[in-house]
């Protein structure tokens, strides 16, 4: 991989270099994703932009629920992990039933959900979804992450747990402040 050059940021702006998305992306590369399913929103746009320019194909559908059903599909024809990812608050609560038929069906899938801001917890802001206790009887586990610096450790983790037997969904929340700090 080439390394990218440091584009010079004007004076008072912020700047996160590497950007965040691109740890994503990379570790989604190694463990050799190709195609990922789901609905996209704003929430996710760091991660989303990053996988894309990685040169991952993003399927998008109209409803989350068939983006996690595709991934499904996806995994059982080619024996991988089905990668679908979800915007937060009602994207989250829409891959509900797909999730639980690739639970019960054993279907080894990572789940790249988004999720508000942290510092907004408990506030009633706009689409705040709490991922891990919404999924946690149909997941493995589902982890919402705190901090840039896990991200390579929980998915590559992802992968290995959503494997192993019995296989099944594993799911990463990634609010969006993790996309905006340094």
């Amino acid at each position: 991989m080439v390394a990218e050059e440091k584009k010079e940021v004007p004076l008072g702006m912020r700047e996160i270099y590497p950007p965040p998305g691109n740890i994503g992306a990379e570790c989604l590369k190694e463990q050799g994703v190709e195609i990922a399913f789901g609905v996209h929103g704003g929430h996710f746009w760091g991660l989303l932009d990053a996988i894309s320019n990685a040169g991952i194909k993003l399927v998008t559908f109209h409803h989350e629920q068939s983006g996690v059903y595709a991934a499904e599909a996806y995994s059982r024809a080619t024996r991988k992990v089905g990668v679908a990812y979800a915007t937060t608050g009602p994207g989250t609560g829409n891959i509900v039933s797909a999730v639980q038929q690739a639970y019960l069906n054993c279907s080894p899938l990572v789940l790249l959900l988004s999720g508000h801001n942290t510092w907004d917890d408990q506030t009633y802001t706009l689409q705040e979804c709490y991922a891990e206790e919404l999924l946690k009887s149909i997941t493995k586990w589902t982890k919402h992450m705190r901090f840039n610096y896990e991200w390579k450790t929980f998915l590559t983790k992802a992968f290995k747990d959503a494997q192993s037997w019995p296989k099944g969904p594993v799911g990463l929340e990634f609010p969006i402040d993790l996309f905006l700090d340094a």
